[in-house]
């Protein structure tokens, strides 16, 4: 994304990925006070990041809707609940995309606090179920490159479907706005 702002848009913008941005919120001590709701995470896989905070945090918690929630009216508005009962100050969706962006945007009206973050695979690459690209091909911004490699069939339609919309976004928006 980075390289495409700079090439359509001629911006250098600062990039940093979600599964860094939950990898620094969860293990730095500043965020102690903070009360997190992670969604998403199967009851091991939440296990195993808590144990590894040892303890730093124990104003976490979680909750793992089924899979394909998203099409199920029942269980979103269950989901729904617990999150606007859970009233937290970080909510961690870790769901993929598009399901953790449409729940965001379900949720959002009736938050009173906090800030959303939609972090789709990190919990898998927190607890090391999938591998982060190393550091030389991150500084490349080819990471979604080595991730399309470990799992071509998983992403084909996202990366070369869905994303390449984005295109038209960024030409629209300097072609078109002023």
């Amino acid at each position: 994304m980075a390289i495409l702002v700079k090439v359509i848009l001629n911006k250098n913008i600062s990039v940093i990925t979600g599964s860094d941005i939950t990898s620094m919120i969860l293990r730095r001590g500043d965020f102690t006070s903070f009360k997190i709701l992670i969604v998403g995470a199967p009851d091991p896989m939440f296990s195993q990041i808590h144990q590894g905070l040892n303890s730093m945090n124990t104003n976490i918690s979680h909750v793992c809707p089924s899979f394909g929630f998203i099409d199920k009216p029942d269980e979103v508005d269950s989901i729904s609940d617990i999150i606007v009962q859970e009233n937290a100050d970080i909510l961690f969706l870790a769901l993929g995309s598009p399901q953790q962006e449409f729940l965001a945007h379900f949720i959002k009206p009736r938050l009173k606090k906090g800030i959303i973050l939609c972090v789709g695979a990190s919990i898998d690459y927190l607890t090391g179920k999938e591998k982060r690209a190393p550091k030389f091909i991150q500084a490349m911004y080819l990471e979604w490159l080595f991730r399309f490699a470990q799992s071509p069939i998983k992403r084909f339609r996202r990366y070369f479907i869905n994303c390449p919309q984005i295109i038209y976004y960024l030409l629209r928006e300097r072609f078109l706005s002023k």
